[in-house]
């Protein structure tokens, strides 16, 4: 389909959902980790996952997670474990989500700091829940499996809908990169310009070095 870049995928909402494989390290003995992606929901009603790394589970896939992001309704609810057992939530309380439009969703989720940080189109959203989370980082064996548009095990909360552009990183990312980033993929023609040319640039020495000066001006509405 036609995503907010490019191509996308496309759920049924029955029994669609991609499988990213097994024994996955993305978030092996990580502190912190941030997942983000571009969902267009055909229906903002009923649980429905979005991402889901699984516990590890000697290897076998299972419906718990150590982070998942699930559509609850027309808000966000991301799940954490990092203990592969102590489950630990928070969902927004806004409704950001809406049906047959784009947005863009970034969960934040720092272990060691127990805090889970929710953004919507790279503004931080008001959620409900508390984490206090067991271990001060994730397990440092893989996932058993991770899904894209259902359950870890591909059994159930299946997503209709597209997804697109899903990054998993193992960092906490901060509010400057994730506004930045929203920036940049909502609007990549405009989100940096350059002013027609003056010149070239005027180069000084003070004897500890060069400096040059250029135009660039950066949009970031």
């Amino acid at each position: 389909g036609t995503g907010q870049i490019g191509g996308d995928l496309v759920f049924d909402g029955v029994n669609d959902y991609v499988n990213l494989g097994a024994n996955r390290s993305y978030f092996n003995s990580a502190a912190s980790a941030t997942v983000s992606l571009w969902v267009n929901p055909t229906t903002i009603s009923g649980t429905q996952n979005l991402f889901a790394g699984s516990i590890n589970n000697g290897g076998s896939p299972s419906s718990s997670s150590r982070f998942t992001v699930i559509q609850s309704d027309s808000n966000i609810r991301v799940i954490v474990r990092s203990d592969d057992a102590t489950q630990m939530s928070v969902t927004t309380t806004t409704d950001p989500l809406t049906a047959g439009t784009w947005k863009n969703v970034t969960a934040v989720v720092d272990v060691l700091a127990d805090t889970v940080a929710v953004y919507v189109n790279g503004v931080l959203q008001s959620t409900s829940g508390s984490i206090n989370l067991p271990n001060a980082a994730f397990p440092a064996t893989s996932s058993a499996v991770t899904v894209l548009g259902a359950e870890d095990d591909g059994a159930s909360d299946y997503f209709g809908g597209q997804l697109d552009e899903v990054r998993i990183v193992r960092t906490a990312r901060t509010a400057g990169w994730v506004v930045t980033e929203y920036n940049n993929q909502n609007s990549p023609g405009t989100y940096i310009s350059f002013a027609s040319e003056e010149g070239p640039p005027v180069i000084t020495s003070n004897g500890a070095g060069a400096t040059a000066s250029i135009n660039v001006a950066e949009n970031t509405t």
